[in-house]
């Protein structure tokens, strides 16, 4: 994981979880993941289509209070290749934002588009709680 924000820190030690790999076990993103899984957004990865998947937080801003399109579906792999790019820039980059994953997978501007588009649909709008 890469850099986290000292709001979004605080926003989830404030939900009582002492890190975030005690959020990352806990029942609350237990639902989210399965809420993602029964929203029938695609569950092979992103960037490469393989299985199984892990979800990557797009941003971390709204960490406990995710919104589905608010994830993203990488296998380990990916997940892996997308914060080690995160970790070369000293953790300044936060976010899985289109332009990132275009630098990291080397997509065109258009390939990005057509790729990210399953994972910003109006329904993925409201909060998982």
């Amino acid at each position: 994981m890469g850099a986290l924000k000292q709001s979004n820190i605080n926003r989830f030690r404030n939900r009582g979880y002492r890190s975030y790999a005690e959020y990352l076990a806990s029942d609350h993103w237990a639902r989210v993941r399965r809420a993602y899984r029964d929203s029938g957004r695609p569950m092979d990865c992103a960037a490469c289509g393989a299985r199984p998947i892990e979800l990557h937080h797009r941003s971390y801003s709204r960490i406990c209070g995710e919104r589905l399109n608010d994830l993203i579906p990488l296998c380990r792999g990916c997940h892996g290749r997308v914060h080690d790019y995160i970790n070369a820039n000293d953790g300044q980059v936060v976010q899985a934002t289109p332009a990132i994953l275009r630098r990291v997978f080397g997509w065109t501007k258009a390939e990005t588009r057509a790729r990210m588009a399953p994972f910003d649909a109006d329904d993925g709008r409201q909060t998982i709680l």
